[in-house]
């Protein structure tokens, strides 16, 4: 629009629920206190741990989940090919904002390309009001995770926003 804003759509496939999240698995499973589950199942052997205990215990976490099999994606290109990221994990926040927080231990070829990727819709979504505040952020290891929790600042709402 005239101001610069993106009036970028973001694409959402249905508003789902934990509720629902029926699944067996053979990956090793932890216990777990603000997740929207009841057990953890990760893709790692230390880092999305260490990821779950530090949401689990910090005062401004309120609950969150792993990104596992909730069909949370968001679609990105790479090479002119559609393709769809899974980030590992939602978390809401005390005051109502969601982050997106993808952990990585190592570079891949496509951890930019899905950070752009996740930012976008980000902005997307929060322009369109609909689903409250979002923010993503891609943390190397898991001890960046405090410090991600610690310095993010929640954005005041915009005058009239109901989200």
């Amino acid at each position: 629009d005239e101001s610069g804003a993106s009036r970028e759509k973001p694409i959402v496939a249905g508003v789902r629920s934990t509720k629902w999240v029926d699944f067996h698995t053979g990956k090793d499973i932890a216990p777990v206190q603000k997740c929207h589950l009841n057990a953890g199942v990760f893709d790692t052997r230390q880092a999305e741990q260490q990821a779950a205990y530090i949401f689990d215990t910090h005062e401004r976490v309120d609950r969150w989940v792993k990104n596992e099999r909730l069909g949370f994606v968001i679609p990105y290109r790479r090479e002119g090919i559609q393709r769809r990221y899974f980030p590992d994990f939602i978390v809401e926040l005390g005051d109502g904002e969601k982050l997106i927080i993808e952990t990585k231990g190592r570079h891949a070829p496509d951890v930019e390309i899905k950070a752009i990727a996740a930012r976008r819709w980000c902005a997307a979504v929060n322009n369109d009001r609909r689903y409250g505040r979002w923010t993503y952020y891609l943390v190397w290891e898991a001890s960046m995770i405090n410090s991600v929790l610690r310095e993010h600042k929640w954005v005041k709402k915009p005058e009239g926003a109901t989200a």
